[in-house]
């Protein structure tokens, strides 16, 4: 007999008399209620139409997984072997997944990457996803065997494909480079998201020669992206092109993802990494970019903030450098529309010492050589006046 109850909204199922417990998720849950055995034979076919109502699948395809899921049960105590299955015509391989991850493939990580100091196993079932997002991920792969994060899995192929986190489906679509750049912001979210950051700044993160990092804030479509890989390509140490996350006690951790360009910065960006011709051209939210892998070592580990710059692109503008006070650089901080979450006084207190703790100043620049003098203007400056102190 199995007994079962409610938790959350899932089901716990075990064996009366028996020793272990199984968990099925919500999505597994209204499977199970929907298994019936009438006359010592399994009728599959609620199941089977429920997968086809709920996600679109073929009849072949989602025969397929109930055949999968079925052995699952039956491998755990919970169906009988002996019961006989109807004819049906399940698919040789499974297209895709819609039912929990099962266990093994938590043990089967074919891919480790760090980002935020934080690790991640990601378990691919294609072959040719695994291959591009090893190549995609390059910058982040580790080796690390310390505790992860989370596990992602991404089962199905480059036509059809589920993405699940700690074995609860996240998301699910069609194409290859869907496939690529859902893994790679899921990735990028869980790494901003963990609960003792102070906030997450959109702008870009670089490291100065002294350890201490350079911060480029400003609002999307600025040109924030290319200066940073420009500075990447003169030797500055890439944190990341677009969101840098930030400890509770101000330090900067670097994501270290591969840059996304878009099509307008390729003829710039290209003389300072002609590298960028021989990457491949994705479609990402329905603009063409493509991903370059930073340069330079892995920074691994948090440091501390040395420079505020708020650079903005107008042509044929006198490139300029203006100071900022505190309460400037804070505003031009909020209006890049930086995440802030769970404010408490002591947070607020946090944030308002580690904006004033540093040195801050907005750029103004015509072209992408103007914007790189003063960067190196000002990091020069902070560098004498520290030598001075």
């Amino acid at each position: 007999m199995i007994l079962q109850a409610k938790l959350g909204i899932g089901l716990v199922l075990a064996q009366q008399g028996g020793g272990s417990v199984h968990l099925l998720n919500a999505s597994a849950s209204e499977l199970w209620q929907l298994y019936q055995v009438s006359d010592d034979e399994v009728d599959v076919r609620p199941l089977i139409q429920k997968l086809i109502v709920d996600y679109g699948l073929s009849k072949e395809v989602a025969s397929s997984h109930v055949e999968a899921l079925l052995l699952h049960w039956q491998q755990n105590g919970l169906v009988k072997a002996s019961l006989e299955q109807p004819e049906t015509s399940f698919a040789k391989v499974r297209d895709w997944v819609v039912v929990p991850a099962f266990p093994d493939t938590v043990r089967s990580m074919t891919i480790t990457v760090k980002l935020a100091d934080l690790c991640f196993g990601l378990f691919v079932e294609d072959a040719q996803l695994t291959q591009r997002l090893t190549i995609l991920l390059s910058s982040v792969l580790v080796i690390d065997t310390e505790r992860l994060a989370h596990h992602l899995v991404l089962t199905g192929n480059a036509i059809q494909w589920v993405l699940s986190i700690n074995e609860q489906p996240e998301a699910t679509g069609q194409g290859l480079e869907n496939a690529l750049t859902n893994v790679l912001h899921t990735l990028i979210d869980l790494a901003c998201q963990a609960e003792e950051r102070l906030l997450v700044i959109h702008g870009a993160g670089l490291r100065l020669t002294d350890d201490r990092g350079l911060l480029l804030i400003a609002p999307g479509g600025s040109g924030k992206t290319t200066l940073a890989t420009a500075l990447n390509a003169q030797g500055y140490g890439l944190l990341s092109d677009d969101v840098v996350p930030v400890t509770m006690t101000g330090k900067l951790l670097g994501l270290r993802t591969p840059i996304c360009l878009k099509s307008g910065s390729w003829p710039i960006v290209t003389p300072y990494r002609p590298d960028l011709g021989s990457t491949e051209c994705l479609v990402r939210y329905g603009q063409t970019v493509r991903y370059l892998p930073p340069l330079g070592n892995s920074n691994s580990g948090s440091i501390p903030l040395g420079l505020l710059l708020f650079p903005c692109y107008q042509p044929g503008s006198v490139p300029h450098c203006k100071a900022l006070s505190p309460e400037e650089a804070f505003q031009y901080i909020i209006e890049a529309e930086a995440v802030i979450r769970n404010l408490t006084q002591a947070k607020l207190d946090a944030l308002a010492n580690w904006v004033s703790s540093v040195p801050a100043y907005a750029l103004n620049y015509p072209d992408l050589d103007s914007a790189l003098a003063l960067v190196q203007q000002q990091v020069d400056h902070l560098s004498s006046t520290e030598t001075l102190l």
